[in-house]
């Protein structure tokens, strides 16, 4: 039995972890039911196809062209977010020499700093308009642009972009990633069209167009996972958080999206190996007797036939164990439908 290890960022800062007669209990909630993003996707299908097949057109008229048919504003945003993400190709080149940025920023000394922030926001807009790629920055540009010209308040935010490249525990030290928000009904709503656009592989040499609806309106609790603000006004959530737990949360996959897990604990990816059992309890909305769960360690890429599948599910609440050796790993990875979901370090 293989199982896919397709590696994504991590989601959640919902992580508790308490011990009790040597044991971690761990509680995770997953959405087994029909989607978000589905429902999202259907909702607007007809507003994607139409932003994803509209022509180029140049660009002080293309804000209009995509909201023009549109009074909602939501669906206005909609309109431009598909637009980006269906037109604006990851700049691999741009990834790996930043000069290419760097040199539209030629300040005018006798210019004040926003007069200058302006021309150099300007100069980005239009080269990716042109060349149809981007790197994150470029991304949240253009998206930020459209919008104004749409009339819709939007911000550009930057900040911490973990994926599974950063180890858990491990800080990152400097500012990777750009994203936004738009103000809609006396509310902010993020959106990242970088992470919705599609991936590249592990070198950045290959792009592969992939839209993801989960980054369109994405709850703060969510994004938060694996989005931290320098400004940490812009995380949005109930109740702020510090760039350390950020950093200390579980690493998540690609599959955790894609099932739609909404929540789950403990807050810290550092397990303790003084623990006699790690026990992972999974909540689902419906229950899903065909799903199938498992804890292995890292490095396992199949299963053997004897391996002990040890777990229960009763209705819709699923609870599995592992027992940690001085043997094992010191990294263990949740999954479900043998895809890797969730991944912990025990120290």
């Amino acid at each position: 039995m293989n199982f896919k290890n397709n590696t994504f960022v991590p989601l959640s800062y919902f992580l508790l972890m308490f011990s009790c007669f040597k044991k971690i209990v761990i509680t995770i909630i997953v959405s087994c039911s029909v989607s978000v993003a589905f429902c999202q996707s259907a909702t607007y299908a007809a507003i994607d196809e139409y932003a994803a097949n509209l022509p180029s057109t140049p660009l002080p008229i293309l804000a209009d062209k995509l909201t023009q048919p549109y009074a909602d504003t939501t669906e206005k945003v909609r309109a431009i977010f598909r637009w980006v993400t269906a037109h604006i190709e990851y700049d691999k080149a741009a990834f790996h020499d930043d000069s290419i940025y760097k040199n539209f920023w030629k300040p005018n000394n006798k210019k004040s700093q926003a007069w200058n922030d302006s021309l150099y926001n300007a100069k980005i807009v239009s080269y990716v308009f042109t060349n149809k790629k981007a790197i994150c920055d470029g991304y949240s540009r253009v998206f930020r642009y459209l919008c104004e010209q749409a009339g819709i308040r939007a911000m550009k935010i930057d900040g911490f972009l973990r994926t599974a490249s950063n180890p858990i525990g491990q800080e990152i030290t400097g500012a990777n990633h750009s994203w936004n928000a738009v103000y809609i009904n006396h509310q902010w709503n993020l959106l990242d069209p970088t992470r919705a656009a599609g991936y590249t592989d592990a070198r950045v040499t290959k792009y592969t167009f992939d839209f993801k609806d989960f980054y369109f309106f994405t709850s703060p609790s969510l994004l938060a996972f694996s989005h931290y603000p320098t400004d940490t006004k812009w995380l949005l959530t109930a109740e702020p958080f510090s760039k350390k737990d950020f950093s200390n949360q579980p690493i998540i996959y690609r599959a955790f999206a894609q099932e739609k897990i909404q929540y789950y604990t403990p807050k810290n990816g550092l397990l303790k190996s003084t623990m006699d059992t790690l026990f992972f309890t999974l909540t689902l909305p419906i229950s899903s007797p065909s799903s199938s769960f498992v804890i292995v360690p890292q490095g396992m890429t199949t299963i053997p036939a004897n391996y002990p599948i040890q777990y229960t599910q009763t209705g819709n609440n699923v609870q599995l164990w592992y027992v940690p050796t001085s043997t094992n790993p010191a990294t263990i990875i949740v999954l479900m439908n043998n895809n890797a979901l969730l991944q912990y370090k025990i120290q």
